[in-house]
């Protein structure tokens, strides 16, 4: 890569929006699932991700299935009613 030095902001601009419109940008997951599912990132404490890695291996499973039962088990059991707590 090459380097240029400019003394006026006008010409450096041109030469910034090039290296802009090079410049790869994040967009997200890039793999397509073929069963639907979507990717969510969550922050965990690293004893519980380290616990729920054991667990996966323990039952012969992926993190992921494990998480996603505990997170339907969790909303099921917060329903009362047919209704949300806090509607």
């Amino acid at each position: 890569m090459r380097i240029q030095q400019f003394l006026d902001p006008d010409e450096a601009m041109p030469f910034i929006l090039q290296r802009l419109a090079k410049t790869p940008r994040l967009r997200g997951p890039t793999r397509t699932r073929a069963d639907g599912r979507k990717s969510l990132l969550v922050y965990l404490h690293p004893d519980l991700i380290k616990d729920l890695k054991k667990a996966a291996l323990d039952e012969d499973r992926t993190a992921y299935e494990i998480t996603e039962e505990a997170v339907a088990a969790w909303l099921a059991a917060r329903k009362v009613g047919g209704k949300s707590i806090g509607e």
